[in-house]
């Protein structure tokens, strides 16, 4: 395990060194259009111009590395590859110099006029804004990957990678099995850290999910409208289940006699029909109830522009509609009904 791990630091060595020369490369050509731009520096040496500052603090941020085989003369080298992390400035500080190119001038000129600063800050909510779910993955992947490295650099002895990978995340997801732990004082500092940055990440992803699932205000007035309709029909269902009981009640009334003391199969058939009819005007209640309710809500969200005429004829529309489904549904059951009657016949 150790002479593997001391190759790969060979490997990662090799390629830094060659980073650094393709950075020495990349500042001399961009010296070489500022003196092109600007006389002012045509005879001054490269540390001198703007760009010196900031090719200092790339190369010692690249340069501060753990060479191979440093573990064997000094044992706790390996913390050293902590240093590895101060590269993510040289990311930071890209893409604040490709804020030009992201954003045209009449973006920065709005931004200007805006008094908004379109800066990695503003980049960054634009991303999250635009699409959440990619940058909450990606930023996801990112920590794990990242507090996965940190913890394993100071629990190599205890823990292994996929250990590190499973406790992290464990830790980030406020989980916290307990069945691995860090034993250092700076492998729990690690997941203190970890434990605070997955508290803000779950924040992020339960807004995103809420947003997903939300109901627009649109999607709210086409749920309304189709329950709306489906209330009026029911209404005309309860009240036409009410008149035709009182007709019943009316004409059981009138061609039957009442004679006291003596209970008829008539008087049980009006006794029936009477509870019916309390229940179909409890029935009819209710629907009313939920249909001006659902009514109010709908006026309440209705566009501007929408006028009620044109509300009743596509609802009058849209209960046609049900009635004539209910209708063939109806026929098509009678007809498999005198099939089968036929059949067994």
């Amino acid at each position: 395990r150790e002479s593997g791990a001391e190759i790969t630091s060979v490997v990662i060595s090799v390629l830094v060194l060659l980073q650094v020369a393709l950075l020495i490369r990349f500042y001399m050509l961009q010296g070489n259009d500022l003196r092109l731009l600007d006389p002012i520096w045509k005879e001054a040496p490269l540390v001198g111009t703007p760009l010196g500052p900031w090719l200092i603090v790339e190369l010692v941020v690249f340069i501060l590395h753990m060479p191979p085989y440093l573990t064997r003369v000094w044992t706790k080298a390996y913390y050293l590859n902590l240093l590895v992390f101060l590269r993510l400035y040289v990311f930071i500080r890209k893409c604040r110099d490709l804020e030009v190119m992201t954003y045209p001038a009449a973006s920065h000129l709005i931004g200007f006029l805006s008094g908004l600063s379109l800066n990695i800050t503003f980049s960054t909510k634009a991303i999250l804004y635009k699409y959440p779910r990619q940058a909450l993955l990606a930023f996801y992947i990112v920590s794990l990957a990242i507090f996965s490295f940190m913890l394993l650099v100071v629990e190599r002895h205890q823990l292994e990678y996929h250990q590190c990978v499973y406790l992290i995340f464990v830790t980030m997801t406020t989980v916290g099995y307990g069945d691995l732990s860090p034993d250092t004082q700076l492998g729990r500092l690690v997941c203190c850290f970890a434990a605070l940055y997955g508290v803000v990440i779950t924040a992020l992803v339960v807004a995103v999910v809420f947003d997903a699932v939300k109901v627009t205000d649109h999607e709210r007035r086409v749920v309304l409208f189709m329950l709306k309709s489906q209330q009026q029909v029911a209404l005309h269902r309860s009240a036409g289940r009410i008149l035709l009981n009182v007709l019943r009640v009316v004409g059981l009334q009138k061609h039957h006699k009442a004679v006291p003391g003596i209970w008829t199969a008539a008087d049980r058939r009006l006794g029936r029909l009477l509870h019916e009819l309390r229940t179909n005007c409890l029935e009819f209640r209710r629907a009313r109830h939920e249909f001006r309710a659902t009514a109010s809500e709908l006026h309440a969200i209705l566009p501007v522009n929408v006028t009620p005429t044109d509300l009743l004829q596509v609802q009058s529309a849209m209960v046609r509609d049900i009635l004539a489904s209910q209708t063939r549904m109806e026929e098509e059951l009678r007809a498999q009904q005198a099939t089968l009657t036929t059949v067994k016949r």
